[in-house]
């Protein structure tokens, strides 16, 4: 009985470690129990090895990225900054030639309502040579704002070019200016 035990020992044995072997297991078996030798590395190893310098790499590129993204949003928070500050300077700047436009309107019409009493008050003879020098913008502006009689009387002693020019002006003074 001793001996069936022995044979079936060594037969299970056999047939053991003939499926160990044609598995693969048994390669692993003899891997683990055995120690390792320094500076061998498995095809685990390797690849493991692989995928965190992989990890490490697209690591530090998102970290450059992301570093770059917010020096990004910096400048353009700064730029965007000076923009506003821009704005409001050309804002002030537009409120200012407003008043001066303002102003200045206000000013010029003053000035040729003071001509047109001054040219209205002198002989439309006297009167007629120096307002054909004037540029005939100015000239238009004078005399409408005379009275109808005194203009008329003014623009029968001008140039007759000048006359039917600034009474052809006169006529559509509310359609152009």
């Amino acid at each position: 009985m001793k001996s069936l035990i022995v044979v079936s020992a060594i037969t299970f044995t056999l047939i053991f470690g003939i499926i160990l072997v044609t598995t693969g297991l048994l390669e692993s078996a003899v891997h683990l129990a055995m120690p390792r030798t320094p500076g061998v590395k498995s095809d685990e190893q390797l690849a493991a090895e692989r995928i965190k310098a992989t990890l490490d790499s697209e690591r530090d590129h998102i970290q450059i990225s992301s570093e770059r993204l917010l020096t990004l949003k910096t400048t353009f928070d700064v730029e965007e900054a000076v923009l506003l500050i821009q704005q409001q300077k050309i804002q002030q700047m537009i409120t200012e030639l407003r008043t001066v436009q303002a102003d200045f309107t206000e000013e010029r019409e003053v000035s040729v309502a003071r001509l047109a009493k001054v040219y209205g008050a002198m002989k439309p003879d006297k009167a007629a040579p120096i307002l054909e020098t004037l540029h005939p913008d100015i000239v238009l502006e004078i005399v409408s704002r005379m009275k109808d009689r005194q203009a008329a009387k003014v623009l029968s002693f001008m140039d007759r070019a000048l006359a039917s020019e600034i009474s052809s002006r006169m006529s559509r003074k509310g359609e152009d200016i």
